[in-house]
């Protein structure tokens, strides 16, 4: 939506890109098909409220649940080594609780939740599903603990 400044050429890229998505398989729901199309642009944040309305109203309609109990699962977003801190990861839990001392086994990486920050870098005990957290606490197979 941003790289299209004006009205009438967005319209007309809006239709192609619908038109070679069904292409694809992927069928919007202006079109006949099950697929909710939201425009966001990036930049300007504009459709974002409209996105966020979209999701909830799909997750209500669809009865999406996480269990916010159990053992966690979740996906790393992304991982790097930081000076002082070790193998730290962003990751976002899928399900289950996540809590400071659970143990963690992500590839070649393991360990215990060391500590776990919120999205303000608030330290926090316990993250349920759809929480994005950062973990301190791995280790790799190059960066193991001396005793």
């Amino acid at each position: 939506m941003d790289k299209i400044p004006s009205e009438s050429e967005r319209a007309a890229a809006r239709t192609r890109v619908l038109s070679e998505l069904v292409e694809h398989g992927v069928v919007a729901e202006e079109y006949g098909g099950d697929v909710l199309v939201v425009e966001v642009a990036g930049k300007t944040g504009a459709g974002v409220n409209e996105l966020i309305e979209a999701l909830l109203l799909n997750a209500d309609i669809l009865d999406l649940r996480a269990a916010p109990t159990g053992q966690a699962e979740a996906i790393v977003l992304d991982a790097n080594m930081e000076k002082g801190r070790g193998v730290v990861a962003d990751v976002l839990v899928k399900w289950g609780q996540l809590s400071v001392g659970d143990p963690i086994v992500v590839d070649t990486m393991y360990g215990r939740v060391k500590a776990m920050f919120n999205d303000k870098g608030e330290q926090i005990d316990k993250a349920g599903p759809s929480v994005p957290v950062r973990l301190l606490g791995m280790y790799s197979n190059n960066s193991l603990p001396h005793a």
